[in-house]
């Protein structure tokens, strides 16, 4: 979260606030998608990446509630500023990363020796972005 918070401030935009529960989101997915090996924003069973966020990130007695996600795979060795300049490359990913609606951030990172399916058996390291924002 350092290098992220470290380019938000560069730019003039609050750090991300580390959030335990996006956290929790993001390790499940990035686990989920290790053990599966599939690498998609939805999950096995098609539900959206908002549902499977809010059972962690609650949207329950907030008058307004929005999420969103940043994913990576790479090589075991894939280090933080790779990641953030692979997001900044994307236009979805990039808003996500500069967004001054979102105030709270967890990533979730798993690795792998062997990744199944789309990850071709090779040793992976999956990484998990959970960004919210969520008031009164």
């Amino acid at each position: 979260m350092a290098t992220l918070n470290n380019y938000r401030r560069a730019r003039g935009l609050r750090p991300f606030r580390s959030s335990p529960r996006l956290h929790a989101a993001a390790v499940r997915h990035s686990g989920e998608m290790a053990r599966w090996g599939y690498f998609e924003h939805a999950s096995p069973n098609g539900a959206a990446f908002w549902r499977r966020i809010s059972v962690y990130y609650k949207d329950t007695g907030y008058r307004r509630w929005t999420v969103g996600e940043n994913l990576e795979y790479g090589q075991p060795a894939l280090e933080a500023l790779e990641v953030l300049q692979d997001w900044l490359a994307s236009p979805p990913h990039r808003a996500n990363v500069v967004s001054r609606r979102f105030r709270d951030a967890g990533i979730g990172v798993v690795i792998v020796e062997s990744g199944a399916g789309v990850f071709g058996g090779l040793p992976t390291t999956i990484v998990t972005l959970d960004v919210g924002s969520r008031s009164h």
